[in-house]
């Protein structure tokens, strides 16, 4: 009998291998086979799925995505639409089965290219008039580019009222992957209290699971519905840590590079885990720009204009966080339900930055900080106020306001100070909230800080209860 079961047994294995493969062939076989229907595609991410399935395929969504980007400067698309847009389909691609989050609003036939416009040249002459030392201690913000009524813009743009300026940073943004159940517009939603947005990266799964084994657990959110959605961008072939900004050059030393490096020699097996991962969870939206430290800019864009463009309209609060920090959910609960529905909508509460200096490069040249920026970039020596990045909130209000914003304002790649010059275009007042701790422990959780660092969380919180051990 032994003998018969020796012979058998490694048949009866290479049997069912056999099966598993022509299974797992015939349903990966079906994303190329199948007929879908533009909206379909979109819904079921079936661009993203065929995007993954080799190598090469993924090579040629770079490639395609990249030469959009490159093709497309001020994105005077002939699709036009009022924003938020009224319906998914406003937001479907020309070209690519996908979300692109570009705003493509109305604008006259002679609408104004903005490196044309006379305050334009002008902040390019006081930028040159600037040949050395902090620059600028005049508050007028006003003039970096653009120079517009941000407040008449926005209703325009909220009415489809066509625009006499055209965007100065509006390129090409798409969102590749979207998750099944946050935001998705193809599904019937459950509409949550709160959705809360983990800034992570395309190579920080540990710091994911962290997260969805700790604060992310359901049973720590009673009586509340809240959603979690990771923000990531993807790895590009070929990543250099050199940059060069203004004709200074940067070479980047962080985690981000670290990681691309553990990754240098196979780095579509790792895109392949992260779409598997993303397949998985569904909790991830996968943006199409590449994700290194100095996109995190482009990274709070792109949120802005999913949530604004997405969310159901009766979501009323963000909450933004770093993947370094975790969020304390009693204190979270406690402090929403001590606000009206009303403050929700229009709350920017953060931790401000007190000191908020602007780095310079070396007089060599080259940068040597990671907040270095340059004259030319940003002319003035102090940036307007804005949020340590850790955990801020934004109301709905705030964040559609933002959304739009942001095509109207000249990028620069520190997104703090990005998120202040916003703030500082449509006169917002960021708030300063002593519930948003930036390092302290038990003392701050038990005064209601709804965030800890992770590093100190693992000591402190017992994550079976959310709470202190």
């Amino acid at each position: 009998m032994s003998v018969i079961w020796r012979v058998l047994l490694p048949i009866i294995c290479l049997w069912t291998a056999g099966i598993i493969y022509i299974l797992l062939f015939n349903n990966n076989n079906d994303i190329w086979t199948k007929n879908y229907s533009l909206f379909e595609s979109v819904c079921e991410n079936i661009y993203f799925k065929r995007c993954t399935q080799s190598r090469r395929a993924w090579l040629n969504c770079i490639e395609n995505i990249s030469s959009r980007n490159r093709l497309h400067g001020l994105n005077e698309s002939t699709f036009t639409s009022n924003w938020p847009p009224s319906s998914i389909t406003s937001l479907i691609d020309d070209e690519l089965p996908i979300i692109n989050l570009a705003l493509r609003v109305a604008f006259t036939k002679d609408a104004e290219n903005p490196f044309n416009n006379k305050h334009y040249q002008h902040f390019l002459r006081l930028t040159e008039s600037i040949k050395h030392g902090p620059g600028l201690w005049s508050w007028q913000y006003n003039l970096f580019p653009q120079v517009l009524d941000f407040n008449k813009l926005i209703v325009d743009v909220e009415n489809g009222i066509p625009l006499t300026n055209l965007p100065i940073n509006n390129p090409e943004i798409f969102a590749i992957r979207l998750p099944k159940y946050i935001c998705n517009p193809c599904r019937r939603q459950i509409v949550p209290d709160l959705i809360v947005v983990i800034k992570s990266c395309s190579y920080c799964k540990a710091e994911r699971d962290h997260a969805r084994n700790t604060f992310m657990q359901k049973h720590l959110w009673t009586n509340f519905t809240v959603q979690f959605v990771f923000v990531v961008g993807v790895p590009y072939p070929n990543e250099s840590n050199m940059f060069t900004f203004s004709k200074r050059k940067f070479k980047l030393k962080n985690s981000w590079w670290t990681l691309s490096r553990k990754y240098d020699r196979d780095r579509w097996t790792f895109m392949k885990r992260l779409a598997m991962e993303a397949e998985l969870y569904e909790d991830m939206l996968i943006g199409s720009f590449h994700d290194t430290y100095f996109n995190l800019t482009t990274k709070i864009i792109f949120t802005f204009r999913w949530l604004s463009a997405l969310r159901p309209s009766a979501v009323p609060l963000f909450v933004f966080v770093d993947s370094d920090y975790d969020l304390v959910p009693r204190n979270v609960i406690k402090y929403y339900k001590n606000q009206s529905a009303d403050q929700l909508r229009d709350l920017v509460g953060g931790r401000k930055h007190m000191s908020s200096i602007v780095v310079r490069p070396r007089n060599d040249g080259n940068i040597s900080n990671i907040w270095a920026v340059t004259l030319r970039e940003f002319p003035w020596a102090i940036y307007p106020a804005y949020f340590y990045g850790a955990t801020f909130m934004l109301g709905s209000n705030v964040v559609k306001r933002l959304a739009i914003a942001s095509a109207f304002t000249q990028h620069i790649r520190i997104d703090d100070a990005y998120l202040g010059i916003l703030f500082s275009k449509l006169n917002i007042l960021p708030q300063n909230l002593d519930i948003i701790s930036l390092g302290n422990g038990v003392c701050n959780i038990q005064s209601g800080a709804i965030n800890i660092p992770l590093s100190k969380s693992k000591r402190i919180i017992d994550w079976k209860t959310g709470w202190l051990k």
